[in-house]
């Protein structure tokens, strides 16, 4: 299956100045049809003014919405995501618009970035333009997740099932623990006096921090009482246990916290709009740190009559803050300093 050459542009700004050009140009690279379009001009909040100091953590992120042909069913006859990559339309794929974390909060990156796919077939990255030439972002992390029924409300993959093979049970030749679908599961972390902090992680299993710092991810959060309870996350997570402490906060993987973030916006939106409403309007739900949206979520599958929806999320080092844009930066935000979401 071939791609089709689609010559989008977007701002020439170079990381080493800051400065846009006055002139666009088309990235020659190929790619497949209905890709990211502009959502207009970034605000000027957005827009790095220096890559020689420390700006505090940044990153990119792009939300995909991945289109399907079927889905699969398992032997209990609950739906959940395809276990094929040929089941997946990479064609028809809807990216949200590169965005940027900035700090606590979250701005449009789309006229200094775009999500591209070299073909069809091929792994997605961040692209961004220098001396009208195409660059690639880093990939930090990249997965996918599907909201799938209310027996089991998530599913999710650290890689891309679009154009990677993945699998359910047993092994598939080849492949590593990064391509098992898996449900959605909590680390709880202890603190220095080796008691639970209360602090919730949203991790893969094959997470090698959470593994690194001791315990095994559970299917209930680690504290008692969450704010974003029953609002980001379904009321079926509740912890069950009488002696856990009070919720302290929502934090582990990005990719994972922002596609649950991304279904709380309602399922008749398109992407485009939901990354909107999610991220940038001047109602954001997620600032400083805190999660703001207190009704009821309306992205969530909620019946298994209803087909399983998916997304896939790619999070990158930002180019124009080098010293504040690392892996090792990334990963504290994650698992080390104050969690994503904060209680209070």
């Amino acid at each position: 299956m071939g791609s089709k050459q689609d010559k989008r542009s977007f701002a020439a700004q170079t990381p080493d100045t800051g400065k846009d050009s006055s002139s666009r140009s088309s990235d020659p690279r190929k790619q497949s049809p209905h890709r990211e379009k502009k959502s207009g001009k970034a605000s000027s909040a957005s827009v790095p003014t220096s890559s020689s100091s420390d700006r505090g953590l940044t990153f990119l992120f792009v939300i995909t919405e991945l289109v399907t042909t079927h889905i699969f069913t398992d032997s209990w006859g609950q739906p959940g995501p395809p276990d094929t990559s040929h089941a997946y339309l990479t064609e028809q794929e809807r990216p949200s618009g590169v965005m940027r974390y900035d700090n606590g909060i979250v701005t449009a990156a789309a006229d200094q970035c775009a999500w591209m796919r070299d073909d069809i077939s091929r792994v997605g990255s961040i692209n961004y333009m220098v001396d009208h030439e195409p660059r690639v972002a880093v990939t930090y992390s990249q997965g996918a997740v599907f909201s799938c029924n209310p027996l089991m409300p998530f599913a999710m993959v650290k890689t891309d099932p679009s154009v990677q093979e993945t699998y359910y049970h047993g092994e598939l030749s080849g492949q590593t623990e990064d391509h098992k679908w898996q449900p959605l599961r909590f680390f709880a972390p202890l603190g220095a006096d080796r008691t639970p902090t209360g602090v919730s992680q949203a991790v893969f299993s094959s997470s090698l921090t959470a593994a690194h710092i001791g315990g095994v991810p559970r299917p209930f959060v680690a504290g008692r009482h969450a704010s974003w309870l029953g609002k980001l996350v379904p009321t079926t997570y509740d912890s069950p246990l009488s002696n856990a402490p009070r919720s302290a906060g929502l934090g582990g993987e990005l990719t994972i916290l922002l596609a649950l973030m991304t279904f709380t916006a309602p399922v008749e939106m398109d992407c485009i709009s939901r990354a909107h409403t999610v991220f940038l309007n001047h109602n954001a739900r997620w600032r400083y740190g805190k999660w703001l949206h207190n009704d009821k979520t309306g992205g969530w599958t909620r019946s298994v009559e209803e087909r399983p929806r998916g997304v896939l999320v790619t999070v990158s080092l930002d180019p124009w803050n080098p010293q504040g844009s690392t892996r090792e930066k990334l990963s504290n935000f994650e698992f080390f300093g104050s969690p994503a979401i904060r209680e209070g």
